[in-house]
């Protein structure tokens, strides 16, 4: 073989393999990052769950609002709740 054959039989391949692993490694990191904000709101969420008040809630009405306009499949209900205070 030539050197110049040689060459781009090493080069072009090794040339790929670079490219292609520049591709995932800004797609994982993306996605990483995408995780970690949301593993971010699930803690914000996780602490407002444990300093929340639990109380005792009966449905007073139920108004349907027909389909979404967006999705069709999607459905609209109007609930009216009466929360019970038993803090005195």
């Amino acid at each position: 073989m030539e050197g110049s054959t040689l060459f781009f039989a090493v080069l072009v391949p090794l040339a790929f393999i670079l490219i292609v692993s520049l591709f995932f490694y800004r797609l994982f990191s993306k996605n990483m990052k995408r995780d970690d904000l949301e593993i971010e709101k699930l803690m914000k969420l996780d602490k407002f769950k444990n300093i929340a008040e639990f109380r005792d809630a009966r449905i007073i009405s139920i108004s349907p609002d027909g389909q979404s306009d967006t999705s069709p499949s999607n459905k609209y209900v109007n609930l009216r709740f009466e929360i019970k205070d038993n803090s005195g």
